[in-house]
């Protein structure tokens, strides 16, 4: 009987020590999965937060660029419609009105874009139709064509930096699952110094808890594929584009 009690103790004893030699690889092996996602998830933020500062600095750029255009246009608008009442007010059939109708051609072709000159036809349109000035500084395919580029700039940039504040949070939650392993790595590391199996049986049950624990959080979290391959075939075209550029030696 206590042969057979004996023989029970030390299979009991092998198979909490073989669960507990299990359970350390597989928890090792995630804790290397989880700290390279998190790696992955960082050179990805990196990455977005750099395009996304560059994006809204050259959105930023145009919306100056475009507002430049704008007071331009404006001060050709403004002119153009002295030049316009010079020509209405002159005397009918007088070389005066000939010459005013001449300047008036002349600065239209030289200055007046086709989307200033469909924008002014617009705001001519609707002045005849409500009876009230309109603007063409209104029309909103004028305003799209001058502020379009930098409104789809600007917006790819702030798309890119709400992108890096997601890889940035994906790279931390990733980083507290390293901890959450390390957590279980550690209580399973000191089951092997414990010869009291029910002491060991608690830990081990513990540290199952925490490593189930921290794989839910994990499968939660976006995973990424390595992108290295695609990365050093593109960085393998740009050199061969480089070296194309050099003299033949």
């Amino acid at each position: 009987m206590k042969l057979q009690d004996s023989l029970g103790k030390e299979k009991g004893s092998y198979i909490l020590e073989l669960v507990i030699v299990i359970m350390l690889g597989i928890t090792s092996v995630m804790s290397a999965v989880a700290s390279y996602q998190s790696g992955l998830h960082a050179s990805k933020m990196s990455e977005s937060y750099n395009n996304g500062i560059s994006y809204t600095t050259e959105g930023n750029s145009m919306y100056v660029e475009a507002g430049q255009q704008l007071s331009s246009d404006t001060a050709i608008y403004m002119e153009l419609i002295s030049l316009e009442y010079d020509w209405m007010f002159s005397e009918t059939g007088s070389d005066e009105e000939a010459k005013a109708e001449e300047k008036y051609n002349e600065f239209h072709s030289k200055f007046v874009s086709d989307i200033l000159n469909e924008a002014i036809e617009w705001a001519h349109a609707e002045e005849e139709a409500t009876g009230y000035y309109t603007s063409p500084f209104e029309y909103e395919p004028y305003l799209d064509a001058v502020y379009g580029e930098a409104d789809e700039m600007y917006t790819r940039g702030k798309l890119m930096l709400v992108e890096g504040h997601k890889h940035n949070t994906h790279s931390d939650q990733m980083g507290q699952m390293v901890v959450y392993f390390a957590l279980a790595l550690f209580l399973l590391g000191i089951c092997g110094t414990l010869k009291n199996n029910t002491l060991k049986l608690i830990l081990v049950i513990f540290s199952v808890g925490v490593f189930i624990f921290a794989i839910v959080q994990m499968v939660n979290i976006e995973f990424m594929t390595d992108p290295s391959a695609e990365g050093l075939q593109q960085i393998e075209t740009q050199i061969s584009e480089l070296r194309s550029l050099l003299p033949a030696e």
